[in-house]
């Protein structure tokens, strides 16, 4: 599997798996969805968690109570 080779590179391709799946400011995917873009381009699994925790840092992304990954309008803007 390919390696990411930065925290902000991972978050970059979760915003990008939010555009593919045409998501707009306040859209949650699950963590499926995510899995299913990731092993579909073979990406290391523990690049996701470093992408998605990098995301939230940035205000990127926010986990709701459902463990849900929604996307911010910052993170919209991001994109």
């Amino acid at each position: 599997m390919a390696k990411l080779s930065s925290d902000e590179e991972c978050a970059k391709m979760v915003l990008e798996i939010f555009n593919r799946k045409k998501s707009r400011d306040g859209d949650c995917l699950s963590i499926g969805n995510f899995m299913a873009v990731w092993s579909e381009i073979r990406w290391d699994e523990r690049d996701l968690d470093r992408g998605l925790q990098y995301a939230i840092s940035q205000g990127w992304v926010q986990k709701n109570s459902q463990g849900l990954y929604c996307l911010t309008k910052v993170g919209f803007d991001e994109m």
